[in-house]
């Protein structure tokens, strides 16, 4: 699939107004500096800003694979940032034997051309039984069939579970923390695609010690990386600008992103643009939009 075509089955596009400075040195001899900007017509791409690509998009197949293998969207205005988010079976294959090839390999080639990589590691999918490895199952840890029994919900209190993740979370921290390729890191084992709900699952309220000790996993490990949660910890469709666990996130230093906009028609489109509010003086915030042709199916994307 060439370039143009995978832009606009994605949806993405951008447009910004970007300056170049000419400088215009003045023959005095205090050497006074005259800037002239001029538009060259390019995005102007500043640090922790710019448009996020989803190469994985939890099934390894969206959407990376539909590139040729040297192709980094150079014409994709604004793209800064390469994002690949997979199941944790899919990375730590048997306990302590990790497959980091899954997330190197690709992102090398972002790298090379001065972009930076994002991960989100998930513990369930709505399309593999055990996007948490089924060795951490046979350890012990305990949970539950959901979606007619196909597919396997984490307790995500329990003990064997959190004794896993965090072994993981250690092992992903010593290779990719503060990596000045990276540009943020998910919590990502609470919830369904690691968005922080259970509303398509078991519906079950963890009480906020949990989500906190999700986020402390990850604080306790990753001291330099930006960590980032899901909106949807707080509740998926609550309204609101805080909320007890996101203030307890940006007491921590974790930053916010929305999972997603536009899943739904007018007037819900989204539903935490207020929480926003609270962290992005002094953090950067990651919104994401739903698969584009999805949301056009249901009207909530229009031409």
């Amino acid at each position: 699939m060439n370039r143009r075509n995978f832009i606009k089955r994605m949806g993405l596009g951008a447009a910004a107004l970007a300056v170049l400075p000419r400088l215009n040195v003045e023959a005095e001899e205090n050497t006074n500096v005259v800037f002239e900007p001029k538009d060259h017509g390019r995005a102007l791409v500043n640090p922790s800003m710019g448009w996020t690509m989803h190469y994985y998009s939890n099934i390894i197949s969206n959407y990376g694979s539909k590139l040729e293998p040297s192709d980094t969207l150079d014409d994709f205005p604004g793209l800064s940032t390469v994002y690949l988010r997979v199941p944790w079976s899919f990375i730590e294959l048997e306990e302590g034997r990790f497959n980091w090839e899954l997330l190197d390999t690709p992102a090398q080639r972002w790298i090379q051309k001065g972009k930076k990589v994002a991960f989100r590691i998930t513990a369930q999918e709505s399309w593999m039984r055990y996007a948490t490895p089924e060795w951490v199952v046979k350890a012990g840890a305990q949970g539950y069939d959901v979606m007619q029994n196909h597919y396997w919900e984490p307790k995500y209190d329990d003990p064997v579970f959190l004794e896993k993740v965090e072994n993981f979370v250690a092992a992903m921290a010593r290779r990719y923390d503060g990596n000045p390729n990276v540009a943020f890191v998910d919590v990502g084992h609470y919830g369904m695609w690691g968005e922080g709900h259970t509303v398509s699952t078991t519906k079950i309220d963890y009480p906020l010690e949990v989500l906190q000790e999700h986020i402390n996993i990850y604080t306790r490990h990753f001291k330099h990386t930006l960590l980032c949660i899901s909106d949807d910890f707080a509740g998926h469709d609550k309204p609101g600008k805080r909320f007890p666990i996101t203030d307890y996130a940006f007491s921590k230093g974790v930053s916010l992103r929305d999972d997603s906009i536009m899943v739904q028609p007018p007037p819900n489109s989204w539903y935490h643009a207020e929480m926003a509010q609270l962290f992005w003086p002094t953090l950067p915030v990651v919104l994401e939009h739903e698969h584009y042709h999805s949301s056009v199916e249901r009207g909530a994307w229009s031409h």
